[in-house]
């Protein structure tokens, strides 16, 4: 038996009588009008793309991390053990498979740079808003960051250039030039990390430790997805109100009547 089917036959077993004034049914009508929005969801991060694969960074995964608490944050977040090796499981979007991390609704972003190891001198730009240099592997530091960005709902826009090549880009749900890969794990709904494998040593330099960053997002404050009731139920509300409104009135007729 369908939803629908459901609340008429509990509606049909009513005692229908014992309703005493129009205003009651009104008063439903509305509340069952209501419900079209039970059921939201909170704005989150979420991955979007067809993968190329899912798997554990690689035991030679060895960023330079000079910052203590970073080097914490990387071990209380599950990307690495407590030798400081790989764990996580990450996605992988490549050249065939392009895709990465989107926004499910409106808010800001932070980046932080976590480490690298790499020999080219990579970037990270955030793209379209205008774009911005965020951070260069050969001054950023580990925890830098920068961050309070709007973002809307889809790919949060950033990209990762190889060797400061002008068009050598992977786009975070975009294009990702020949060799070059992204890695996205997610760790909450609202933090992530980016990983970029520059290619320069592939296969042997596929480690995905050529630039980290983590990301951290802030949804706005009551921003939900409705989850719709079908699409009868308004309908429904509204002849519920019509029925004891007319029930009201053939009530009062027959008491009128009575008196005269």
């Amino acid at each position: 038996m369908g939803g629908g089917e459901g609340l008429l036959e509990a509606i049909a077993m009513l005692n229908i009588p014992a309703i005493r004034s129009a205003s009651v049914f009104c008063a439903a009508a509305a509340i069952v009008s209501g419900l079209s929005v039970a059921g939201a969801s909170a704005a989150s991060l979420s991955l979007s793309g067809v993968s190329a694969s899912s798997e554990i960074l690689p035991s030679n995964f060895n960023p330079t991390v000079t910052n203590a608490a970073v080097a914490t944050q990387l071990f209380n977040d599950h990307i690495v053990d407590a030798g400081g090796v790989g764990i996580a499981n990450i996605t992988i979007y490549d050249p065939s498979h392009p895709g990465g991390l989107f926004a499910t609704g409106p808010g800001t972003v932070t980046y932080q740079f976590v480490g690298e190891e790499a020999g080219f001198d990579n970037q990270t730009w955030r793209i379209n808003t205008p774009n911005e240099l965020l951070f260069q592997n050969s001054t950023a530091t580990s925890g830098d960051t920068k961050g309070g960005y709007s973002v809307l709902a889809g790919a949060l826009p950033f990209l990762f250039r190889s060797n400061s090549v002008v068009g050598d880009d992977a786009i975070n749900g975009g294009p990702i030039g020949p060799n070059l890969q992204i890695g996205i794990a997610i760790v909450s709904d609202t933090v992530a990390y980016a990983f970029f494998d520059d290619g320069g040593g592939s296969p042997i330099d596929a480690d995905f430790d050529d630039v980290i960053l983590r990301i951290t997002a802030v949804f706005r404050g009551g921003e939900t997805t409705p989850t719709p009731l079908p699409g009868a139920l308004p309908l429904l509300a509204s002849g519920l109100g019509a029925f004891g409104y007319f029930g009201w009135r053939r009530k009062r007729k027959i008491a009128k009547a009575g008196i005269a």
